[in-house]
């Protein structure tokens, strides 16, 4: 069973800092250069807290 599960790769949210333009592969990464837990930072950017960042999940049209 194992086995199965660990086929699975998990897919990050990207999110960008519309301030400066830089995007972070996940919101971890984002939530380290500010110095907020993950957790925090994503209920700000799905609308549980406000958000008081320049933050928001970044929706690229184009190809990566």
């Amino acid at each position: 069973m194992v086995g199965i599960f660990a086929a699975v790769k998990k897919i990050s949210k990207k999110v960008i800092n519309t301030q400066t333009l830089q995007v972070f592969n996940s919101v971890n990464d984002a939530a380290k250069s500010i110095g907020v837990t993950k957790s925090y930072l994503s209920g700000m950017l799905l609308g549980r807290y406000k958000n008081w960042t320049n933050f928001k999940y970044y929706e690229n049209t184009a190809t990566d």
